[in-house]
């Protein structure tokens, strides 16, 4: 068609919206695209195509996001020109309150605050879902330490001077994993029938056995106990938090750390390491292996039979990380990460 119609064409408001133009796509060429007398068009330089700028399309979800450029709003639906295409430079970018600078692609996306559910906010390496909101994670959240303290999630890390998360707000291993200073414990694994055992908290009673392990680091256990009101304590406990600060980060001194089960003083750095002789015990190679890759600081050398210090627990820094030929420095994460064969 020649014509294209802006503006609603649905209800009363169509009867004021009564423009008709000439259709964006008949324009061939980028310059006469963006030379439109009444700037209704934008050029698609992937589909070098000219197309109707975003906020004018009015037809709806479909239509909207068949332009690769244009992006949905479904709270308001409206049509709206993507971040990425709208801002170049960071300055401009986070003044768009539905925008924020990507720093690790370095592009101007959607903002945290704009996604509408769980699954679409961890999409992004920037966000973090909290309760029905999307916020930013603690590194991206703020740049100055004051602001950092003052939230209870946060807490500002004076190796990198950045802020970051406190390990006891990871709710996943793979979140707890990309704060270098934290680390996940695998020992709550199996622990459901082991008394109180690394439990806290009670789930609410009538809990069943589907919702209290839709949950995760909860335990059910109704070993010799038909009837919850007869137990003497609850089916459904909420395990401590599985995520907890690396020995260098849990100890500053050379007393605490000597004195803890998993930890040893290097006189050489001067750091609390994670001692993984220490964590590994038991009378086979079986009971061994299993009692030493219970925390990420840890992995069983199964050519030898020795529980071994893991790249990330053992190198704090790039040039040393490197110089070992089975690691290989991560600077998305400033993890020292072990090397793929």
């Amino acid at each position: 068609t020649r014509c294209m119609w802006i503006g609603t064409q649905i209800g009363e408001d169509a009867l004021m919206s009564q423009y008709c133009y000439r259709t964006c796509t008949l324009y061939g060429t980028q310059a006469d695209c963006t030379a439109d007398l009444f700037g209704n068009c934008k050029w698609d330089s992937r589909s070098r195509s000219c197309r109707m700028r975003c906020e004018l399309n009015g037809y709806g979800s479909d239509s909207c996001e068949a332009d690769t450029q244009c992006n949905y709003n479904y709270p308001d639906g409206t049509c709206e020109m993507k971040c990425q295409y709208l801002h170049e430079d960071q300055l401009s970018c986070d003044l768009e309150a539905r925008c924020m600078w990507n720093p690790i692609d370095n592009f101007c996306d959607i903002s945290c605050y704009s996604y509408n559910s769980s699954e679409s906010c961890l999409q992004s390496p920037l966000c973090i879902p909290r309760g029905d909101n999307c916020l930013k994670k603690c590194t991206y959240r703020y740049s100055l330490p004051l602001l950092c303290n003052e939230d209870d999630e946060c807490e500002w890390d004076t190796t990198f001077d950045r802020c970051q998360q406190r390990c006891s707000f990871a709710n996943s291993a793979d979140d707890c994993r990309n704060n270098f200073r934290c680390e996940w414990d695998n020992s709550y694994a199996g622990k459901c029938a082991v008394g109180l055992v690394n439990r806290t908290s009670c789930a609410p009673f009538g809990t069943t056995q589907a919702q209290c392990l839709s949950y995760e680091g909860c335990c059910f256990d109704t070993a010799g106990c038909e009837l919850e009101g007869d137990c003497p304590v609850p089916w459904c406990f909420i395990s401590l938090p599985r995520c907890d600060y690396a020995c260098e980060y849990r100890y500053s001194d050379q007393t605490p750390c000597d004195n803890s089960d998993d930890c040893y003083w290097n006189v050489t750095d001067k750091k609390c390491r994670r001692d993984c002789t220490k964590q590994s015990t038991g009378s086979t190679a079986a009971e061994r292996e299993a009692t030493c890759i219970t925390t990420d600081s840890c992995q069983w050398n199964a050519a030898n039979a020795v529980c071994v210090t893991t790249c990330r627990a053992k190198y704090f820094e790039e040039k040393s990380c490197d110089a070992d030929s089975g690691c290989m420095w991560l600077n998305s994460s400033f993890i020292c990460s072990d090397r793929k064969s």
